[in-house]
């Protein structure tokens, strides 16, 4: 007597890839620059005009809002919610013309509006990367047409911040005369100047546009994450990363809790492929601690921590002790819980005496796409006596056990790598049982718990006589484009 586990057409799909979710308020501007960066780039790339950018800024999740400013603005408040997009961690890139525009807002971006100026050209500052990465641009930028009547302003970085400036409008670092400026750890980029302004333009003849390249290189760097930050006297940085083991991109709060400095305890909102750099200054060199740890109310269920400071991994927080004027880094991995899968064993009895006759035990096989802890992998040729029979179908794992009265089996599944397809089957079936089950094929995720039955009801008169092959017990599960089937046969 043997028992047979057939496979056909068995195929997993891996978790799929999100492209950028990038928003671009553009009501009026000549040349759509930034539209045309974010395309180029392969984003996700949503316009808004002046009626719904307030909507469509608060009613989605961005990996980066870029504001093409060179006229109309959005209707309303719009600096207030954009305020909170960026000090909640969110990245933006911003031009604009109108000083009254920036009255708070220019603080969100750590940088301070020195005055208004006509279209003048702007230079690469201190090597930056804005000027290389992805695209080689001119370190020169020149003014093709002065489209608008006021063009900018000329920037100063906040001293108390971790603004660096990319680029000005004098060929060396001056005070006053940035161009564009990198904030908030790498967040946030600041124009004093309008992208219409310096279009169409292809100095380097790379076939594309030189403006257009300059604010790829911008986007890529705020979705990629921080340009370096080198550390300065009396103030430290902490690069912290975000990452699923199972491949989840769902946003999480980090906090910075330190016991010296300014300021003492900072949140922000980081997700894979979007982290956050925190800034610490006016501390006392040596004596400053400092610890990384995330919300545990922002983390979906199922997840366990890991936190890496470069030293050592704990599942507790990233610490740094003693801290001077550096940059550190804390990477975090929310491990997925292992998911169970439970199948319960019930029997009805007839109610003359049926137990004392009745052998009330059941063969249960539950199989998953995936590791099952407390299982193995299955082998055709294992001393279970099992055959698979689609030849190079490989990872699937059982539990099996024999199940005596009512009792029940649980497989512990691994899906620290993603979900995991699992189903069961009963065998060894008896002449005058009947079996029901709710016990489905299903998809289990991080902690996930499933639980079903398997009832074998036993008659013994009033049924029809069905031979051996006749109440053969088969599971169809479907898997991708196939499905999985257990039989008995003799």
């Amino acid at each position: 007597m043997k028992r047979f586990l057939m496979l056909c057409g068995l195929m997993l799909t891996a978790p799929a890839l999100f492209a950028q979710a990038v928003l671009v308020y553009d009501d009026d501007s000549n040349d759509n620059v930034a539209q045309s960066a974010c395309t180029n780039l392969g984003y996700t790339c949503t316009v808004a005009d002046e009626t719904d950018f307030i909507t469509q800024l608060t009613g989605g999740i961005w990996d980066l809002v870029v504001m093409d400013l060179p006229d109309a603005k959005p209707d309303g408040d719009w600096q207030t919610p954009l305020a909170a997009y960026i000090t909640g961690g969110g990245k933006a890139i911003q031009t604009g013309w109108n000083n009254t525009d920036f009255t708070t807002l220019a603080g969100v971006y750590e940088v301070t509006l020195s005055g208004n100026h006509q279209s003048i050209p702007f230079y690469q500052w201190n090597g930056s990367t804005l000027f290389s990465d992805p695209n080689t641009v001119p370190t020169t930028m020149a003014v093709v047409d002065d489209d608008w009547g006021t063009n900018g302003f000329y920037l100063t970085v906040q001293p108390a911040g971790s603004g660096i400036a990319a680029a000005g409008f004098t060929v060396a670092p001056a005070d006053g005369q940035a161009a564009s400026v990198i904030g908030n750890g790498g967040r946030t980029i600041f124009n004093g100047f309008l992208f219409d302004d310096f279009y169409p333009a292809d100095a380097d003849t790379s076939g594309k546009d030189d403006i257009v390249e300059y604010v790829e290189n911008q986007m890529s760097l705020l979705i990629a994450g921080s340009e370096p930050v080198e550390p300065v006297e009396g103030r430290a940085t902490f690069l912290v990363t975000k990452a699923y083991t199972d491949g989840n991109i769902a946003p999480i709060n980090v906090t910075l809790t330190c016991n010296n400095g300014l300021p003492l305890v900072q949140t922000f909102t980081i997700s894979p492929g979007n982290p956050v750099d925190f800034v610490l200054t006016d501390f006392t060199s040596g004596l400053a601690d400092c610890m990384v740890t995330e919300t545990e109310a922002s983390v979906p269920d199922g997840y366990v921590p890991s936190y890496d400071n470069g030293t050592e991994v704990t599942g507790i927080s990233c610490e740094f002790t003693d801290i001077t004027a550096a940059a550190f880094s804390c990477a975090i991995t929310n491990i997925a819980d292992p998911a169970t899968y439970t199948v319960n064993k019930e029997w009805v009895l007839p109610e003359a005496g049926g137990g004392d006759v009745v052998d009330q035990s059941a063969d249960i096989v539950i199989a998953c796409l995936g590791e099952i802890l407390n299982g193995e992998p299955f082998d055709p040729e294992m001393d279970l006596d099992l055959r698979v029979e689609l030849p190079g179908e490989t990872g699937i794992w059982i539990l099996e056990d024999t199940l005596v009265g009512e009792d029940s089996l649980t497989a512990i599944v691994d899906t620290s790598n993603g979900p995991v397809e699992c189903a069961a089957g009963e065998f060894e079936v008896r002449s005058g049982v009947e079996i029901t089950t709710d016990c489905d094929l299903v998809l289990l995720g991080a902690g996930d718990s499933f639980e079903c039955t398997y009832t074998n009801t036993v008659f013994f008169e009033g049924i029809p006589s069905l031979n051996q092959y006749g109440l053969a017990i088969m599971a169809l599960l479907m898997l991708g484009m196939g499905m999985v089937g257990f039989r008995r046969f003799v």
